[in-house]
């Protein structure tokens, strides 16, 4: 209760501090403020005027249109599988069985003058489950933005999230590279990354270039950075878009991608990329197995950075068909050289089954150990680790259906994403209800099926559930 009172202390603070903050700013944006007054109309309102649905409409809101955000409460349960091979007896990791959520996002967007406006998205966060309880604030994107009076030419300098790509569920042309922690091995794709950003249009041509940061994982040089440009040409019902993207150390990188319409109802989409970093480590074999007398010394397995100097692709091809009555469905199939190819899946399956043999994962003494300690293990927590990440094959499916709006205010959705290579599959099935556009309530649970042999299989989980209530602002 302290800890959630503490919490509840700072989560107030933060907002107040915004809101002062956000009224500073609206009084030095005069021209910003002028015509929000405008807008709502705050003047000549007499007591003889009769309300009408346009007076009600004109109503003058809480908060300036430059604010805005949203607020939720999250509960998840989590079921955990028993017979997982990378989790042994359930001595090596230690997961959690419920998860509860809450969050504040304001979103802050003034402009300071004709030409320049300032922006923000913070989020102040609460999580707690049965294994341990945080809180963290952090900022997924702050900038300054300038425009000429045309808007044809775009400045953004600060931080930035950039969204590309075509793709429902997979975007291969998200070339920049995100900030990533070695410590808990988390990247962070929810943040943007420190840049310039300028972009010039001029019908049909957009480009733009990037200039960012470079996180010292990818470069121990000092000036390291990464660079981007984007040509998007617009020809309707067209959108073509050509990439390219280099990293201090790395060798130039390009993409691909275009949507269109065939016809009003029906949406085709694809993206093509190929860089010569892969995403992750390789499965590698540093000893074989050998039989002694009177006892078997498991062969020894690890991961490696993949050092081959070749061209890694990935492509998505998809389609999204929305029926009159709005229901609508998407189909998306994503291959991926980054992922394990059949040789390499093997390389895993025998290193998990080596671990196990004779209970090596768990032997403190020599032979199975050494001054580097037991490996065993550590190729188990390793591989966890790999599917956390997810993607670890070269061919998936995604299908997704939504109902959309039935018995007013109701919508429905179910997904299933399919590992072509080993048929495992993920299943989720979420139900909306939408109340005067601001407050959402969704109920969803997500299902991983598969052998123990295969990806999905592998998650720790077998299902969780989620029940989610969000206020938008």
């Amino acid at each position: 209760i302290l800890k959630m009172n503490s919490f509840l202390r700072h989560l107030i603070l933060i907002g107040l501090i915004y809101l002062i903050g956000g009224f500073l700013l609206s009084i030095y944006a005069q021209e910003s403020t002028n015509n929000w007054e405008q807008e709502y109309g705050i003047e000549d309102v007499s007591e003889e005027d009769e309300p009408d649905i346009e007076s009600e409409e004109n109503e003058i809101p809480l908060l300036p249109d430059w604010i805005k955000g949203y607020f939720y409460i999250q509960h998840q349960e989590y079921q955990y599988r028993n017979n997982n091979p990378l989790n042994p007896e359930n001595k090596l990791f230690d997961f959690k069985t419920y998860k509860k959520s809450t969050l504040l996002d304001i979103e802050l967007n003034p402009s300071l003058t004709d030409n320049l406006k300032f922006y923000s998205k913070d989020q102040l966060r609460y999580q707690k489950s049965d294994l341990d309880s945080n809180s963290q604030h952090y900022s997924q994107e702050v900038y300054l933005q300038w425009l000429n009076d045309s808007q044809s030419v775009v400045v953004n300098t600060g931080k930035l999230k950039t969204e590309w790509g075509s793709g429902y569920y997979w975007n291969p042309v998200q070339l920049l590279i995100p900030n990533h922690d070695e410590n808990t091995d988390t990247v962070y794709e929810d943040e943007g990354l420190n840049m310039i950003f300028i972009e010039f249009s001029t019908e049909p041509v957009t480009t733009t270039f990037i200039l960012a940061e470079l996180d010292d994982q990818y470069s121990n040089q000092k000036d390291r950075t990464q660079t981007a440009l984007k040509i998007d040409i617009s020809m309707e019902p067209w959108d073509i878009a050509l990439f390219s993207h280099q990293a201090t150390n790395q060798k130039l990188s390009s993409a691909l991608s275009f949507s269109g319409l065939i016809t009003d109802a029906f949406e085709f989409h694809g993206e093509w990329a190929g860089t010569y970093q892969r995403d992750r480590d390789v499965p590698v074999q540093k000893s074989k197995g050998v039989q002694y007398p009177g006892f078997y010394l498991p062969g020894r397995y690890d991961y490696e950075e993949d050092q081959r100097d070749v061209l890694f692709q990935q492509y998505l091809i998809g389609i999204q068909y929305t029926f009159q009555i709005d229901m609508n469905i998407i189909l998306e199939y994503y291959y991926s050289d980054h992922g394990y190819n059949q040789k390499e899946w093997d390389t895993i399956k025998d290193g998990v089954e080596e671990a196990h043999q004779d209970d090596a994962w768990e032997k403190n003494t020599s032979p199975y150990t050494s001054s580097q300690g037991n490996p065993y293990p550590g190729f188990l927590k390793n591989t966890m680790s790999e599917i956390g990440k997810g993607n670890l094959r070269q061919n998936y499916l995604f299908l997704r259906y939504d109902s959309g709006e039935f018995e007013e205010n109701w919508s429905f959705e179910q997904i299933l994403i399919l590992n072509i290579d080993d048929q495992s599959q993920i299943h989720q099935s979420e139900i909306d209800y939408n109340w005067m556009d601001e407050l959402e309530i969704t109920g969803s649970v997500n299902v991983f099926k598969g052998d123990t042999e295969s990806e999905f299989g592998m998650n720790p989980y077998q299902h969780y559930f989620t029940i989610k209530v969000e206020y938008n602002y």
